[in-house]
């Protein structure tokens, strides 16, 4: 084998040779070759880091403020009224709660209506749910009410059970009771303006609903939603509405800090989850949707207080609020636009959007002048495509041993942390360390895979590589996602210059322009990937963190082509990957749960009189300091979707008997007709239950009527199992009709459920010991007790 020939471009590092003398007058390039270097990581690192700080909550304004702005410490007197005590559907705090506010809107000058409706309406892959629901209906009449019908303002005013539901949904309850005060030390609105609060969100956007079945949505000129999935954090659109040009519009005009991305728009309509706002949308109604989702451990529980809540949250929920009304309350036009926008911002100072067709004929122009370089790189003899197309699939490849990179930490930190296991979804509290971990481990391979590209490929083979995978990124979401285009479009425009002034082999580089030129693209993918990857990991959690990594290293493909390779750090890549795995260990190991960041942990007392048995269930991973006092250390696993469905197994043992009665299930009529046999049947509790079910073989049903809904066992989906399943929240009793084949018997599964633990039950448990705090509700069945009894009709 004869020895290896280098060029330029790929000689291997080495003692530095003779610096080349200037001519006179002008100053050798070469010196200022280490500098330049650090141009194209420095500036787009401090942009970065500026980007992710600007996504932050407004200050929030004192009681004294003036009386024509948002403020929360005005909009706090009511919201402390609103989260004294957890308000669920159907309880009796709720009741309060509703007479407080339609005394406030009343008081500031709306007309108020209380609407009452059963609602029975399958959502979120839950069992059919039946409630009840008392919807607020506040409409502030405008001057000159536009032809397109009213804007909508929308939160929901039920909690979580054993939440006070201070951001959720306090904070926008409270912002709207502030913003309609402020509407009124002005002219009112042009356009009417609908204030709806509703009943039932928690349990599957029952009031919104039902107020689209009672309403329509024909005249609602939009819908302004506004949610929360934690207690902190900017309020973020995270949402739109099809024909959302105009509003994105009307939001970037407003002048208050704006987060928001057609990314998250894409996205989030595809998820099974949703919110009110889902069923506004799916009824054909345009809008935004907005929350403020940090501080995710206080979603749902017990925590969710007022004192938890950030108030710069509430004040950014109410600075947008009243400012997109304001706006869209006084536009004489229709708010719903024939096409779909392109949407992000910058530093959360500007809203960029143009419509998506613009983002098409972008797209094409730049693949099409990208297409353009690389044949002139080619013939210039800078580029060789086979290495190009090499240098594209080794980006991708990066991108994905980043992505499993980081998913094999989490695997490890789980591991090494099995107390993680109990947080609602895997999220632990302790995630500054875990991040600096996996952000280093990706660094190390990202250094890694520089430093053999610059041996193997020339520096416009590595520029091409990675235009090529963002070229084929752009058309692909331009074709299947418009809205995530801009992710790829801006970015590989400010790479194009750089392809363009690469210099082929035995050219005098010019390291000066190849820095800037390097720079740009960088900058661009700094400033847009980083919030973005920085909202990922909030919305996704860390389980789910390989994602925004992934969009990390997307952005930062344009590395691989730094001049000379990735400049030298003191600390080598064995020590920094050494550095990453301590980080792991030293953020998972001292694992200390205390008040402020308890473990969950849920306790079921089940008294199941269909089996003549008393049960303690947990859907916890294992027992802790409170629940193994009853389900002792080693608990038999048990499957309980008796009790709980689409729960197959859970944690059981042994419980003493309580008098818990089960609920009375009777035939109120029966009648047999063309060889179909009807039972009528009503369920009640014996006690103060929050919730009934009913499960029914579908085997034996060919019909079941509930809530003036037919439910049909074999449309069902076969996911379901073969039970039909049915939940009525919020009443003491419940009514259906099924029918049966003649002659066979209907066996009614029924139970009550009343959510937390009486005296009788704590008085065999003793209290929670400190650090240790009631599971969050929606994540797994939580603290409750259950009588269940079964009679065959």
């Amino acid at each position: 084998m004869g020895a290896p020939t280098t060029t330029p471009d790929t000689a291997p590092s080495g003692p530095a040779a003779p610096a080349v003398a200037a001519p006179p007058g002008r100053r050798s390039s070469l010196r200022w070759t280490p500098l330049l270097r650090w141009v194209p990581l420095l500036v787009p690192a401090l942009l970065a880091v500026l980007a992710v700080l600007a996504a932050a909550p407004p200050d929030p304004l004192p009681r004294d403020a003036d009386p024509a702005r948002f403020s929360a410490g005005r909009a706090e007197a009511d919201l402390r009224v609103i989260a004294a005590a957890p308000h669920p559907l159907g309880s009796p705090r709720q009741a309060e709660v509703r007479r407080h506010l339609v005394s406030r809107l009343e008081a500031l000058g709306a007309e108020v209506a209380v609407e009452t409706d059963r609602v029975t309406t399958r959502a979120w892959g839950s069992p059919y749910p039946v409630a009840t629901v008392h919807n607020i209906v506040a409409t502030l009449p405008g001057r000159a009410p536009a032809k397109d019908g009213a804007l909508l303002v929308v939160a929901h005013y039920d909690s979580a059970p054993g939440a006070p539901g201070a951001a959720d949904d306090g904070a926008a309850v409270a912002a709207v009771l502030e913003s309609l005060r402020a509407l009124g030390t002005g002219e009112r609105p042009a356009r009417d303006v609908v204030f709806l609060l509703t009943d039932g969100e928690e349990l599957g956007a029952l009031g919104a609903r039902s107020h689209v079945r009672r309403h329509g949505v024909d005249e609602v000129a939009a819908v302004l939603n506004w949610e929360a999935r934690g207690s902190s954090g900017p309020s973020l659109m995270f949402e739109a509405g099809d024909g959302n040009a105009r509003l994105v519009r009307a939001l970037a005009g407003t002048g208050t800090a704006t987060f928001a991305n057609s990314l998250s728009y894409e996205v989030y309509r595809h998820m099974p989850n949703g919110s009110d706002f889902t069923a506004f949308r799916d009824a054909g109604a345009t809008g935004l949707n907005f929350a403020f989702i940090e501080g995710f451990h206080d979603y749902h529980a017990a925590s969710d207080s007022v004192e938890r809540l950030d108030r710069g949250s509430l004040q950014h929920h109410g600075d947008t609020m009243l400012a997109l009304i304001r706006q869209l309350a006084n536009d004489p036009g229709t708010l719903r636009a024939d096409g779909t926008a392109v949407y992000f911002d910058l530093f959360g100072r500007l809203l960029v959007t143009y419509p998506t067709g613009w983002a098409a004929a972008g797209a094409a122009g730049t693949v099409l002048a990208l297409a353009v370089l690389l044949v002139l790189g080619a013939r210039r003899g800078a580029l060789r495509p086979l290495r190009a197309a090499a240098a594209a699939g080794a980006a991708l490849l990066l991108t994905a041993a980043a992505a499993l990179t980081v998913t094999a930490l989490w695997r490890a930190a789980l591991l090494l942390s099995p107390e993680t296991g109990a947080l609602p979804l895997q999220e632990p509290y302790a995630r500054g360390g875990y991040v600096a971990a996996m952000a280093l481990a990706v660094l190390v391979l990202a250094a890694t895979a520089a430093r053999l590209a610059r041996g193997r490929l020339r520096p416009a083979e590595r520029l091409a590589g990675t235009a090529v995978v963002w070229a084929v990124l752009l058309v692909a979401v331009t074709v299947l996602a418009p809205g995530v285009g801009y992710l790829f479009q801006w970015p590989l425009l400010a790479l194009l210059p750089a392809l363009l002034t690469a210099a082929p082999p035995g050219r005098p580089a010019r390291p000066g322009i190849a820095a800037l030129c390097l720079t740009a693209p960088l900058a661009v993918a700094a400033v847009l990937y980083a919030p973005l990857a920085d909202m990922l990991l909030t919305a996704l959690g860390l389980p789910l963190a390989a994602v925004a990594f992934a969009v990390v290293t997307l952005g930062a493909l344009p590395l691989l082509a730094l001049p000379g390779g990735v400049p030298r750090a003191r600390i080598t890549l064995p020590v920094a990957a050494g550095t990453a795995c301590a980080l792991l260990v030293a953020t998972a190991l001292p694992y200390d749960y205390a008040r402020e960041q308890p473990r969950p942990d849920a306790l079921v007392y089940v008294h199941d009189t269909a089996e003549r048995r008393t049960l303690w269930v947990s859907p916890d991973p294992e027992p802790d300091a409170w629940t193994s006092g009853v389900l002792g250390d080693r608990p038999r696993r048990a499957p309980v979707d008796h009790y709980f469905p689409f729960e197959p197994e859970a944690m059981t043992a042994d419980a003493p008997a309580l008098p818990v009665p089960a609920p009375r299930i009777v035939a109120t009529g029966q009648r047999t007709a063309a060889g179909r046999r009807t039972v009528d049947v009503r369920v009640s509790t014996a006690r103060d239950a929050w919730m009934l079910q009913v499960r029914l073989e579908k085997a034996t049903v060919t019909e079941c009527r509930v809530g003036g809904e037919r439910l049909v066992p074999e449309d069902l989906p076969e996911e379901d199992g073969p039970y039909l399943v049915v939940q009525w929240w919020g009443t003491d009793s419940a009514e259906f009709s099924c029918d049966t084949v003649a002659g066979r018997k209907l066996r009614v599964d029924a139970l009550d459920l009343t959510d937390g633990l009486p005296r009788e039950v704590l008085a065999l448990t003793g209290p929670r010991p400190g650090g240790v705090a009631a599971a969050p509700f929606g994540f797994a069945p939580t603290d409750a007790v259950v009588a269940r009894g079964v009679t065959t009709l």
